[in-house]
Formats: structure tokens, C-alpha cells, sequence
């Protein structure tokens, strides 16, 4: 959790954009050494400003030895302690084993950054994009391997927070404004194609349709020039449309013509309408669509899409017959969400495709201090109406639904669950924690926490910590609610990672027991046969999760390619990952592994254009992430492992 300020800092350390030390009155503190600047950049931001001697030691001086690193590590903190002592006596502590800054005196920028994406308010994001000046440590070259590693994990972790800030200021924005935010979206990555997408639309929406004309042209070059690939069929459409052109279908129409293979009636949940254009209630209006899906997905008479699906095509769907069309199932549900004063209210309806015509429709109101159980009841009565009126047999069966316990807690387990799913760690552990502190037995609280403390520990410096702490949460999940899917799967996900893989089946078992339509759960149930050494049966359930959430988040595409890969379909782990709209770390073993197992020329080239930077630099970082993965049998391992090998060999061709 990031560190409470208590009162007015002795020092100011600033480390986004280059690296200054300042005392109280804002004069310069001079750091003598590099490597005793890079280590209280590591104390800076480690969490609660803490550390143990052996990582620090380990970080700067791996090659010296045990005694020898100590030994260096003692030297630099006593004249860490020294230099900072003039400004802040005793602001260097070290207690046994861990060594410290006192929180009460040093402020952060970086740290004070993050603290600003908590809320995701105007001012705050405002805030935060001030403070986020250049990436982390710029221009620092401290030769060692460790703290290397560190460095380019915790930059590419401030860096896509500094973009999430500025996507989320861009969308608060408008006019010449909105236009400056995304100009320097771009500028830290000019490979983002939903940048480039987002500020075309805003020079078009200031009537600038020649620099809008020019920015697209600007993004289809990027696109050529470094992945030999055209704009998405939404940024083409995009394009199409100021010059003139007919549209040309968007990626949702890949869906089959029917959605009902097994004779079940199709159905989506649309976004709920946030009446008041207020952000700050964007999460309430989320959730409330998500669990709608949740609680639908129970009756086995439906066959539901999955939320990430209509949530990534809600720009794209500007009316009900535009979602008919393109998610092509035979009924949608729509609505909205309001909050005025003391009273709340949900508008839904369910639609019918071909007719449009209305087969129920309601208004549900309710207090905004009783908010937890007005959310509980709305949703278990939607997902009874709308069944009722779709399903035409009797007797479905559904699974007993896992009602919040505390309003306010799962308040905190929706804004977590939200900023989890936009890969923002940081601000997803806080929610989840004062969901905690709310409610300590929050079964949701616990196996969302437990999933995303497995997550962190896949970093380097995570260690076995991390996994005992999610192990912890994922049995006070199971404990508070036996009953809770969402319990059963966090045991698995933590049991897997936790060395532990086949204790991991039955809970994953239990989990499809309790919810066999989920399509999360299908999802880590078939990465868990992969990791089991049954590739075949985990891609099967990693198709069944997809026939259900045809769009869903950029990392099922990466586990299907993993069970590909297994499987030696080379090209069709590529085209998986092709899929993805970001590539994460633990991706990016089986894309260069796969490209090289393909073996041709072209994907010889693609190879060397895309990766080899990556390879040459941070190999050892990327058989790190390899090794990390819990294959139950030995030659899974080396089928990756030895991937790797051959990618890096041509990596270094000319």
C-alpha cells in the first residue's frame, strides 16, 4: 500500500525524469555516488519504503559475493546516512535485517504520483500529470544486472500508469485541451494505436479535419513502418469516414451469424447508461452491468455474452439496432443508472432483436444510504425477469448467488474489480484493502486481492512473500463463502502459482460446479490443464469461454497461445497473440518462441524487426518470466525454454 503522509517532509526526492535530492527549503542534496543514488531510488519506492539488506545487496553487488556484497552494502547506507543526515537526521533507519526511510520525512514524487491515480477525479489525474515529468531515473546507467532488471520493470510499470492518467484526463476533457493530453499520450508511446485513434477524433470533433486526415496518415505510417501491419478495422473506420469513404465493417463483425449453436436463446447485457455523465460513478454503473451478467449466466436455459465483449464495443454501438447487428444475439438488455440526493434509480429493459420490440421494462428505485442492498435486489431481480421472459422451459437451474455482505465493502470490491481489469495494480490493491478493512470477511474482497498479490510476484523482488499472503486471502474467501465461485477459482490461481498444481484442480472443479458459464473461470480452468501437461483439453475450455465472450480481455488470447504453443500449432499461437491489444511481460516468451519455432522467413524478419532489441537487452528477464510458469512436466518447460534459446540465436543474425 502506498505510505500515509503524516507531516511536512525534510526532503524531497524526485525521481521521474532524472533523480534530484532537496531539503525542506529547497535546496540541492548532493548524492555522491551512482550506485548509493540508485539505492535510495530501490527504498524510495519499495513497499512501505522498506527493504531487506539481502535484496538490496543483491540488487548492486550480486557479483561480489555474499560478504562482499554486505560489505558494500554497509559502506554506501553509512554514507547514504551521512549525506542525508544534515536535512533529515535519523530518516535512514535499519532495524535487523530491513533497511528504511522514515515515511513522516521524505516526500516522492513518484510515490505521491501514484497516490494521485487513486481517486480518479480531475483534480487528482491533474495532478498526476504534473508530477509524472519523464520516465523513471532518466538517463541513470548503473551497471548492474539486478537493479537493471528492477529499473525496467518499475519504468514500464510508472510508464503505463502515466498513460492510464492521461486517458482518463483526455476523457474528461475537450477542445484544445483534450488535444494537448493526447499529443503527449503519443509522446510516450507513439505506438498506441488507440492514441493516435483518440486524437484524430478530437482534432475532427474541433472541426480540424486536415490535421485529423494528417494524424491518421501519421498513425497508418507507424503502423507499416513498425510492425508491417494496417490500422485496426475501428481506427480504418475512423479514417474512412472524414475522407469520405464508405465504412468498412469493424472488427465485431467476425461474429458467427448466429450466437445460438446449441438452440439456447442469445443474450447481451449492454453497459448501464450513466445518466449523470458523472466518472466518479462509472464503476457503480459497471459493476452493476457485470454482475447482471454474473447472476444471468446461472441459468442454464441462456447462453449470455460476456461483458468484456459489449464493454469493448460500447463506442461502436450507438443505438440498440447497431448492437443487434453487430453482437448478433436475440436479445439485449439495456439501461441506465441515476443518483440524485438520497434516492437511486435503475431503468432497464429487455429488447428483441428483428422486432425491437420492448418484452419488459421496469424502473427500480431505491435509497442511496441503502445502496448495497437496493444493488443486491436490483440485480437478483433483473436476472429473474429477464429470464422468465426469455427461457421457455421450466426448472432451470441456477447456483445460489453470493450476495455482498457490507454495501460499502463491496463498493470498494467494485472500484478494485474495475481498475483491475484496466491492469491498474496499484489503485486496484487499495480499493481491495479498504474493502477489507471494511468488512474483513468480504469473500470477494479476499479472492480478488489473492489474485492480484499472485500477479505481483511474478515480478522480480516479489518472492514467496507475496504468494503466502494470496495463499492467506484465497482461504478467508473460501471460508467466508464456500458457496462463491469467484473463492474456489482465487484458491486455484493461487495454488497453481504457489507450487502446488494439482490441488489446484479440485477448486477450480468446484468453482464450474458453482458457475459453469463463467467465462473467467473457463478460462483459468483450461490454463490449469496446460500447465498440467493436458494442452488439448485446456484450448477446448479456452474456446468454450471464447464462444461466450467473443471480445474478451487481452490476456485470454495470451493463455490460448500458451496452450497452442504446447501443442506445436506454432502459427496459430501467433495469430493468438496477434489478438492482444498489449503485450505483457509473461507474453512475450511464447511470441518470440513461437516466431522462431515457425521458422520461415518471414516470421525470421518479424522476429528481428518487433523483438530484437528486447531479446538482446533482456533475455535474461524474459527466462525469468519463462521459468516462472508451473508446468507439471519437465519438457513443457524446455519446449519454452529452448524456444527462447532458438529466438535469441536469430536475434543476433543480421
Amino acid at each position: 500500500m502506498l505510505p500515509t503522509r503524516l507531516k511536512v517532509p525534510s526532503v524531497e526526492i524526485a525521481v521521474l525524469g532524472g533523480f534530484a535530492v532537496r531539503d525542506a527549503s529547497g535546496a540541492a542534496i548532493r548524492i555522491s555516488s551512482k550506485k548509493t543514488r540508485a539505492l535510495l531510488a530501490v527504498l524510495a519506492l519499495a513497499p512501505e519504503m522498506a527493504a531487506p539488506r539481502a535484496q538490496l545487496a543483491d540488487l548492486f553487488w550480486s557479483d561480489r559475493g555474499d560478504e562482499g556484497a554486505r560489505s558494500n552494502l554497509r559502506q554506501a547506507l553509512a554514507v547514504l546516512r551521512s549525506e542525508l543526515h544534515a536535512a533529515a537526521p535519523g530518516s535512514l533507519a535499519t532495524d535487523g535485517d530491513v533497511v528504511s526511510l522514515r515515511q513522516e520525512q521524505v516526500n516522492i514524487d513518484a510515490v505521491e504520483f501514484l497516490r494521485q491515480t487513486l481517486t480518479g477525479d480531475a483534480p487528482s489525474l491533474h495532478r498526476a500529470a504534473s508530477l509524472y515529468r519523464g520516465e523513471l531515473l532518466a538517463g541513470f546507467d548503473v551497471k548492474a544486472p539486478a537493479f537493471e532488471d528492477w529499473l525496467s520493470a518499475r519504468r514500464a510499470d510508472l510508464k503505463d500508469a502515466a498513460i492510464r492518467v492521461l486517458d482518463g484526463l483526455a476523457a474528461l476533457q475537450s477542445g484544445a485541451a483534450r488535444i494537448t493530453t493526447l499529443q503527449r499520450l503519443l509522446a510516450l508511446d507513439m505506438l498506441r494505436e488507440a492514441s493516435h485513434r483518440a486524437l484524430v477524433r478530437a482534432f475532427a470533433d474541433q472541426g480540424e479535419r486536415g490535421l485529423a486526415l494528417k494524424q491518421f496518415e501519421v498513425c497508418r505510417k507507424v503502423l507499416r513502418e513498425e510492425f508491417d501491419a494496417a490500422p485496426s478495422p475501428e481506427t480504418q473506420a475512423v479514417g474512412d469516414m472524414l475522407a469520405g469513404r464508405k465504412v468498412a465493417p469493424t472488427a465485431l463483425s467476425i461474429l458467427p451469424d448466429s450466437a445460438e449453436e446449441d438452440g439456447r436463446p442469445s443474450i447481451a447485457v449492454l453497459p448501464l447508461a450513466n445518466l449523470r455523465d458523472d466518472p466518479r460513478q462509472q464503476y457503480i454503473c459497471d459493476g452493476l452491468s457485470e454482475d447482471i451478467v454474473t447472476e444471468l449466466v446461472r441459468y442454464r436455459s441462456l447462453r449470455v455474452l460476456g461483458s468484456f465483449s459489449s464493454f469493448a464495443a460500447r463506442d461502436l454501438m450507438p443505438d440498440a439496432g447497431a448492437a443487434f447487428e453487430r453482437l448478433k444475439t436475440r436479445y439485449l438488455v439495456t439501461g441506465s443508472f441515476y443518483s440524485a440526493g438520497a434516492e437511486v434509480q435503475i431503468g432497464i429493459q429487455l429488447l428483441a432483436g428483428g422486432s425491437g420490440d420492448v418484452v419488459w421494462a421496469d424502473r427500480l428505485r431505491g435509497a442511496a444510504e441503502d445502496l448495497a442492498e437496493f444493488h443486491s435486489e436490483a440485480v437478483t431481480k433483473i436476472a429473474s425477469h429477464v429470464e422468465s421472459h426469455v427461457a421457455r422451459h421450466a426448472g432451470a437451474r441456477t447456483t445460489t448467488s453470493s450476495k455482498p455482505r457490507d454495501w460499502r465493502a463491496y463498493d470498494f470490491v467494485l472500484r478494485g474489480r474495475y481498475a483491475l481489469f484496466r491492469y491498474e495494480i496499484d489503485t486496484a490493491e487499495g480499493h481491495l484493502r479498504q474493502a477489507i478493512s471494511v468488512d474483513p470477511r468480504s469473500s470477494h474482497a479476499h479472492a480478488w486481492l489473492a489474485m492480484l498479490l499472485v500477479v505481483r510476484s511474478w515480478r522480480r523482488g516479489g518472492g514467496p512473500d507475496l504468494v503466502d499472503a494470496a495463499r492467506a486471502h484465497a482461504r478467508l474467501a473460501v471460508h467466508s463463502d464456500p458457496d462463491n465461485a469467484t473463492a474456489h477459482c482465487a484458491m486455484g490461481y493461487v495454488r497453481q502459482y504457489g507450487g502446488d498444481l494439482e490441488s489446484a484442480g479440485p477448486h477450480y472443479e468446484r468453482a464450474m460446479a458453482l458457475n459453469p458459464n463463467d467465462t473467467r473461470i473457463l478460462t483459468y480452468t483450461g490454463m490449469w490443464w496446460t500447465f498440467m501437461g493436458e494442452p488439448g483439453k485446456g484450448l477446448a475450455l479456452m474456446d468454450r469461454a471464447l464462444d461466450r465472450e467473443p471480445y474478451p480481455n487481452s490476456g485470454v488470447w495470451g493463455m490460448r497461445a500458451n496452450a497452442l504453443y504446447q501443442l506445436a500449432d506454432y502459427t496459430g499461437a501467433m495469430a493468438s497473440i496477434d489478438r492482444m491489444t498489449s503485450l505483457s511481460a509473461w507474453d512475450l516468451p511464447y511470441a518470440v518462441a513461437a516466431l522462431a519455432r515457425i521458422g520461415d522467413e518471414e516470421s525470421g524478419r518479424r522476429l528481428r524487426a518487433t523483438y530484437r532489441p528486447k531479446l538482446l537487452r533482456e533475455f535474461d528477464t524474459l527466462t525469468h518470466h519463462a521459468t516462472y510458469e508451473p508446468y507439471r512436466l519437465p519438457q513443457h518447460s524446455e519446449h519454452l525454454l529452448q524456444g527462447l534459446d532458438l529466438a535469441l540465436k536469430l536475434a543476433r543474425q543480421p
